[in-house]
């Protein structure tokens, strides 16, 4: 007969089963908690104590949770353990974004592309109003299964009136202090999604270009070079020529001298310390220096400003555009990014395209 080796191991003896069976003790250990009001408890104990807010970032209310919501949950939930643990009060409010594009796009795989775009505005909104509403109760359900611990019954949502009423309050204060003002800037656009894309949403491909120098006709003339309206341009270098449709202005150096180099019947204005390397590397052997009407060669150091063709503005900068050695005249910039938007908007520059 076979030796029993069980019945000569000394094994220690619990009352924890063998087996975990999660899923079936995980919802009996939850339901445990809700009816004893573990997170209510929480919040009494430390009644009173500093507090500990955790604003909670909404998901969309668009569909069953995943792995990125458990994540992210989670981890809220390990912090807010913590500091309940050190004695802190920590109110739990979760919340969820009823407005926006994946909302729709639920929509529109439900009820089919074609069919989606035949709906009205209403009934669209109607739909992705019923959609967030059954979703968020479904999330609700997957996060309390987690084990996360919060206010679920009184949660925020923004499709609610008093959370809009709230929207308009904070904005309202953020008016009178000041901090809001009327702009211009670009919005781009996704011809597939049919809607607006957030900046941090754009994801630019590696492109290779070669730098460029562009002559802009000036359709306005400095003092001192009116025998050359018609025949005078401002020259500028880029790296980025993918960009010159949407370009808006030319930029001066505030400190920089500059001068009008006369070639092949034209004059266009270079930086004083520039144009001779310019004029070398282009080949104008006979370029040399316009004249006012003096005689004097032309040389303009203080503010000016003047209409190139196609809307295009010269303007002196304030000491933020920077005379590098290749460079000729600082390009304002095509209006894509904010910080070039910002550079002509200090001088009334609009951004209309």
């Amino acid at each position: 007969m076979a030796k029993s080796y069980k019945k000569t191991t000394n094994l220690p003896r619990t009352k924890f089963a063998m087996r975990a069976n999660l899923a079936q003790n995980e919802p009996k250990r939850l339901a445990a908690w809700e009816e004893a009001g573990v997170y209510e408890l929480a919040l009494k104990k430390n009644e009173g104590h500093e507090k500990f807010v955790l604003h909670d970032g909404p998901p969309y209310a668009n569909g069953p949770i995943h792995l990125g919501h458990a994540q992210n949950k989670i981890s809220k939930d390990i912090i807010n353990r913590y500091w309940i643990m050190q004695g802190r009060e920590v109110p739990y409010v979760p919340g969820w974004d009823c407005h926006g594009l994946p909302i729709e796009h639920k929509v529109e795989d439900m009820v089919g592309q074609d069919k989606f775009r035949e709906l009205p505005t209403a009934t669209i909104r109607r739909l992705c109003r019923e959609m967030a509403v059954e979703q968020v109760d479904t999330q609700r359900q997957g996060f309390k299964r987690l084990g996360v611990l919060g206010e679920w019954d009184n949660p925020y949502l923004t499709y609610t009136n008093d959370y809009d009423a709230t929207d308009v309050e904070i904005f309202k204060a953020i008016w009178d202090s000041g901090a809001i003002y009327r702009g211009r800037k670009p919005v781009h656009w996704c011809s597939h999604c049919h809607t607006a894309l957030a900046e941090a949403e754009i994801e630019y491909g590696d492109e290779v270009s070669p730098a460029i120098f562009v002559r802009f006709e000036m359709t306005t003339v400095p003092a001192g070079l009116e025998a050359w309206e018609g025949k005078l341009d401002v020259a500028i270098w880029t790296t980025t020529p993918w960009t010159l449709p949407a370009d808006d202005a030319v930029i001066l150096h505030p400190e920089a001298t500059y001068v009008a180099v006369e070639h092949d019947g034209r004059v266009a204005i270079f930086a004083e310390a520039l144009w001779q390397k310019c004029a070398a590397k282009f080949g104008w052997e006979d370029a040399t220096l316009a004249s006012d009407a003096d005689g004097n060669p032309w040389l303009r150091t203080r503010p000016w400003r003047g209409r190139l063709s196609r809307r295009h503005e010269v303007w002196r900068a304030r000491g933020h555009a920077g005379r590098r050695r290749r460079r000729v005249l600082q390009w304002r910039g095509h209006g894509h990014r904010r910080s070039l938007q910002w550079h002509g908007g200090q001088r009334g520059q609009p951004a209309d395209h």
